[in-house]
């Protein structure tokens, strides 16, 4: 039938998109681009082959952190920095007195012995930044983790600091103090203390995005001192910066031996 005809020669019609493209004589033998010359010279010097530049970027593509996330990860470290920068400061106590603390807040620190001398208040970061692989741009999926150095003001420490785990506790307490407001903010789906590399003398806090987000990123907070809070020629090896007196709790105990290893876990805590 003549309507039949008519389908029948509109499915043989050819399609526009398979027609081939006409280049002029010109654009077809024209000389490459100083682009495509870099890029062809690239492949054979640092690739040796076409191929296997091609699967690595693709490889690529699936790691590598897409703009749109990028930019989720960007302002909510926004909102952390300006929560951060307005927890109000504390007054200051002994370092033993910890009833300020919410009991629902443990302090990610192993006190043992308790007694210690010392005062901490607490004040706000006097600088947050971020640092390692987010800031390079080498971080990579599916895990995004970004680390932000939160620097601790001076003010809040002592000339012997560096002694009997002084240090340790009043950074352990800066980061519970943190933990403890922030666990009230409705931005944050999971506010949990973590131990970096499993050292339980390096506490920080893991940070997550409230709702669908949640497992977008995770934002450690390490908080640090300000540099050159401490003089290095405390921490040489014939050092000791835990006295055994304190340690045993005895009056009069044996002279203690340096502690090499303490003195060099306490250095690059300070150095963070």
């Amino acid at each position: 039938p003549p309507g039949g005809a008519a389908r029948k020669g509109k499915r043989n019609a050819p399609s526009e998109a398979l027609q081939p493209a006409k280049l002029s004589r010109a654009e077809l033998y024209k000389p490459p681009t100083n682009e495509e010359l870099n890029r062809l010279k690239e492949t054979e010097d640092l690739f040796h082959s076409s191929l296997l530049r091609l699967q690595i970027e693709e490889l690529l593509k699936e790691v590598t952190l897409k703009e749109t996330k990028k930019k989720k990860i960007d302002a909510f470290l926004h909102e952390i920095n300006s929560l951060l920068s307005a927890i109000p400061e504390t007054p200051e106590t002994e370092l033993t007195d910890q009833a300020w603390l919410p009991k629902d807040v443990k302090v990610p620190f192993l006190q043992v012995p308790f007694s210690v001398k010392g005062r901490f208040r607490f004040m706000p970061p006097t600088e947050l930044k971020v640092v390692g692989s987010y800031l390079l741009g080498t971080c990579i999926r599916p895990e995004i983790n970004v680390d932000v150095a939160v620097t601790m003001p001076r003010e809040i420490f002592q000339d012997k600091d560096n002694l009997n785990q002084r240090y340790h506790r009043k950074r352990a307490l800066y980061l519970a103090h943190i933990a403890q407001h922030l666990s009230k903010q409705q931005l944050f789906g999971s506010v949990k203390f973590a131990y970096m590399n499993s050292n339980h003398l390096k506490p920080i806090l893991l940070l997550r995005p409230q709702g669908k987000d949640e497992k977008m990123v995770t934002v450690r907070l390490h908080a640090c001192p300000v540099p050159g809070l401490f003089k290095p020629s405390r921490f040489y090896p014939s050092k000791n910066n835990i006295r055994t007196a304190w340690f045993v709790e005895q009056s009069t105990p044996k002279e203690g031996r340096a502690w090499g290893w303490g003195n060099m876990k306490l250095l690059c805590s300070a150095r963070d």
